[in-house]
């Protein structure tokens, strides 16, 4: 059995993710937010580090949306 953070396995870990995230959808998020609504995040950090799994995120992000951008 591979480790399951080897790029080759990160489109089965972002399955497993979305389904048990996900799974039949966010019904509070379907009432309340019109399906073409866009948004932007950013993240900050108090002090140096290393951000792990940056490219997992992507995947995620470009999976729900492929226009989205990820830096």
């Amino acid at each position: 059995m591979q480790p399951s953070f080897l790029p080759e396995n990160y489109e089965s870990l972002v399955d497993t993710a979305l389904a048990e995230d996900i799974g039949g959808g966010d019904r509070t998020t379907e009432s309340l937010v019109p399906p073409d609504a866009g948004g932007t995040a950013a993240m900050r950090f108090k002090q140096d580090g290393i951000l792990a799994g940056s490219e997992v995120i992507a995947r995620v992000f470009n999976r729900l949306d492929s226009d989205a951008t990820v830096t």
